[in-house]
């Protein structure tokens, strides 16, 4: 009987166990490549979200304010008396002012607002974005006049109010043919429970140029004139909204947009703004529609009163970087303002 013996296992040869190292590293290789791809991807999906859900929520934000940007509730065609004193930063009258702020570079057109004049918050604004200032009635707590004496500068109530000295606020009459702007200067109200509001001149932190509320001007031109708001005008307060970009307030290293309010308050709106750009519709032919699109250093001062539309981009910027570098994605929309020109 003939026994055959089994063959032993001898183990790998060098070259098989190489090539079993290499189909091994290759597919671990291709492993992480999946993982470091997918992980990309969702890093990239994430930024992308955060882009689009700031861009739009801080996008519609200003364009909302934009829109009511003068609102008097009456029509362009008012008349507008402005006595408080221009040092007093309220143009009500122009409903909105654009910055272009670059602190290397002070150059403006030939009548166009200095530098030098621009809100004080602005100091902490980025360099090379734009900022927005807004000025607009506010119809919530209207005061409803029932008599006024334009000669003693006081004008009755009908309830109460708190309002207190230096306020500014916005008389509309009743016909909306007339808006007189003014500071008030009495009573001191310290119950918050006064029946009347007095404009006369005086010495205030806030001043008027006149006590009279009729025509058309500013304390710097055209001719006040003696009006009498009667039964039925009202009262408003005066909302002033400055937009600008500047770094957050959770962490310095992201920027974001902030809005100020007139009695000094500021607040982050939206994470992610790394540039506001604002280019506003100029009318140039009194025909209530725009007729060229400029940036805010190439407007006169006195020509804010006829710009009707405003196109405003953002230029957003991801929290993190992805693959080396930030994701930055552009917004833009343009809006007409409601309150000027042609309907």
């Amino acid at each position: 009987m003939i026994v055959t013996a089994k063959a032993k296992q001898s183990g790998l040869s060098l070259i098989e166990l190489m090539i079993a190292i290499t189909i091994g590293l290759v597919m671990t290789g291709a492993v992480i490549q999946v993982y470091v791809q997918s992980s990309s991807s969702y890093q990239l999906q994430d930024e992308l979200s955060y882009i689009q859900e700031n861009g739009r929520y801080g996008l519609s934000e200003v364009i909302k304010e934009l829109r009511m940007a003068g609102y008097s509730s009456c029509g362009s065609g008012a008349k507008v008396a402005n006595s408080v004193e221009s040092g007093a930063d309220m143009q009500f009258a122009y409903g909105l002012i654009g910055y272009g702020v670059d602190s290397t570079d002070s150059m403006v057109t030939t009548g166009a607002i200095a530098v030098s004049d621009y809100p004080a918050e602005l100091t902490d604004a980025w360099d090379g974005t734009d900022a927005l200032q807004i000025y607009k009635a506010n119809p919530d707590n209207a005061l409803y006049v029932t008599s006024h004496n334009p000669n003693s500068a006081t004008i009755h109530i009908k309830g109460t109010h708190a309002y207190k000295p230096d306020t500014i606020m916005v008389l509309v009459d009743e016909g909306c043919s007339q808006v007189g702007i003014f500071a008030i200067t009495g009573p001191t109200n310290n119950n918050d429970n006064a029946n009347h509001l007095n404009h006369n001149t005086g010495s205030g932190t806030v001043e008027n140029c006149t006590k009279f509320l009729g025509g058309q001007f500013t304390c710097s031109s055209g001719a006040p004139e003696s009006k009498e708001y009667g039964p039925g005008s009202k009262v408003m307060s005066i909302d002033r909204t400055l937009y600008y970009i500047r770094n957050s307030g959770d962490d310095a290293s992201i920027p974001g947009l902030y809005r100020s309010v007139f009695d000094g308050a500021t607040e982050e709106v939206v994470q992610g703004v790394e540039d506001m750009m604002i280019s506003f519709g100029l009318d140039t032919d009194d025909d209530g529609v725009a007729n060229q699109y400029l940036t805010a250093r190439n407007i006169k001062e006195t020509e804010w009163v006829d710009v009707m539309s405003a196109r405003v981009s953002f230029v957003m910027r991801s929290r993190n970087q992805v693959d080396g570098d930030f994701v930055r994605k552009t917004l833009t929309a343009t809006t007409k303002l409601r309150n000027r020109g042609v309907e």
